[in-house]
């Protein structure tokens, strides 16, 4: 039956017309009653500072930071954010990395200073992980240096490339992916494809620059 204004229907009606759901499968069942786990830690005595391990979420509206128990995940000592948004310029959508760093420093600070509120301490950190947008253009020289702006998962311009690796791999290359962005810069023949050595992703250049830092490789890092 046709909808409002002569409009096709509602492709998914209320009520009786609506499939039912499915069951959720067991796997995805565990997961949400360990995340329904998680639970704000017991403070510890004021002064003493406590151990806890530090994880960095770079999303696409939010940089993110959690620090939970060293000795039990479950329990979350302090979090913080720090809101950006990526921006069109030439018309691919970017981030300038410069806010990648300020974000980070920003979210941490604001995780301790929720956790020097109940101790008075700053927490010691003896674990760091970092996770980020899966996808993404990030081309670098020899020297590690930036050969054009990041481009994020958002751009779908690559169409042609896509189109060609599925057909050449035999299996469906999404347009988001690095392989399609560093494939389309070969097709339409951009300047710094030449002096290209590696490409990689916002997450991997963030820990690469953290392990520079000796933060990294299992060291122990003071908040």
């Amino acid at each position: 039956a046709p909808g409002p204004a002569g409009g096709a229907a509602h492709p998914d009606p209320a009520g009786e017309d609506r499939r039912a759901l499915l069951p959720l499968p067991e796997r995805v069942r565990a997961d949400l009653r360990r995340t329904a786990g998680l639970r704000r830690c017991a403070r510890p005595t004021r002064g003493r500072a406590m151990k806890g391990v530090l994880g960095i979420e770079l999303g696409s509206t939010r940089i993110k930071a959690c620090l939970v128990e060293a000795t039990d995940p479950t329990a979350v000592i302090a979090t913080g954010s720090f809101a950006w948004e990526n921006r069109l310029e030439n018309d691919l959508w970017t981030y300038d990395l410069d806010d990648v760093w300020h974000g980070v420093r920003a979210a941490v600070a604001d995780l301790l200073r929720e956790a020097r509120s109940g101790t008075g301490e700053a927490p010691e950190i003896v674990g760091l992980g970092i996770s980020g947008m899966m996808h993404g253009y990030l081309a670098l020289d020899a020297d590690d240096r930036l050969l054009v702006p990041f481009r994020t998962w958002r751009n779908t311009n690559t169409g042609a490339a896509a189109a060609e690796l599925s057909e050449a791999f035999g299996v469906n290359i999404p347009l988001r992916w690095s392989i399609a962005h560093l494939h389309q810069a070969l097709r339409d023949g951009e300047a710094h494809v030449p002096h290209i050595a590696s490409v990689t992703t916002l997450a991997v250049a963030a820990s690469k620059a953290i392990e520079e830092l000796g933060l990294g490789n299992d060291q122990s890092a003071a908040g």
